[in-house]
């Protein structure tokens, strides 16, 4: 299995970014993305355009939106989206999908609770366009385990998706 990915001059989304982790660090150490933080709490915009600011970061993008708003007003325009913790994994794919681009990468940043999240996803990314490609093992001494969970978007995602949030919260996809 692949355990590497090449970041060079892409657009990449951190969707529920909260204080812009993993996207700010991503910026810092690829100066050459053009970089998209969404996050819903206005208080964590105003908190991460003061850091834009103050570490003078180029092409980054705050958005104060829901996750599932922003993938549908700026559909495929994404080459790369990242997220950590925002949501479990048959939340998380469905409401960030509509904004990645057709051939680019979904990459969930997750614990060891990957197991139980894939299985409640069911193998129903399919029907949003995406396929399973790899996990990649972390063990850091500092961070602990971690697993990242790599997907290929294969076709456009149908309109019908992402549901309404409190459609997709009661009836999550692969239940």
């Amino acid at each position: 299995m692949c355990n590497e990915f090449e970041i060079t001059n892409q657009s990449i989304c951190d969707i529920g970014t909260g204080p812009g982790v993993p996207g700010i660090i991503l910026k810092i150490i690829f100066p050459e993305i053009r970089l998209t933080l969404v996050e819903s709490n206005a208080k964590k915009t105003s908190f991460l355009k003061k850091v834009i600011d103050k570490l003078n970061l180029s092409n980054v993008e705050v958005v104060t939106d829901r996750a599932e708003i922003y993938s549908v007003n700026f559909k495929e325009t994404q080459d790369l989206i990242v997220s950590r913790a925002m949501a479990a994994l048959n939340v998380l794919l469905e409401v960030g999908v509509q904004a990645l681009k057709v051939g680019g990468t979904f990459i969930g940043l997750k614990s060891q609770k990957l197991e139980e999240e894939m299985s409640d996803l069911n193998g129903k990314e399919s029907l949003i366009g995406l396929k399973f490609d790899h996990i990649q093992d972390i063990s850091e001494e500092l961070l602990g385990i971690r697993k990242n969970i790599f997907y290929t978007k294969t076709k456009v995602t149908s309109d019908k998706y992402p549901r309404m949030y409190s459609q997709i919260k009661n009836s999550p996809l692969g239940k």
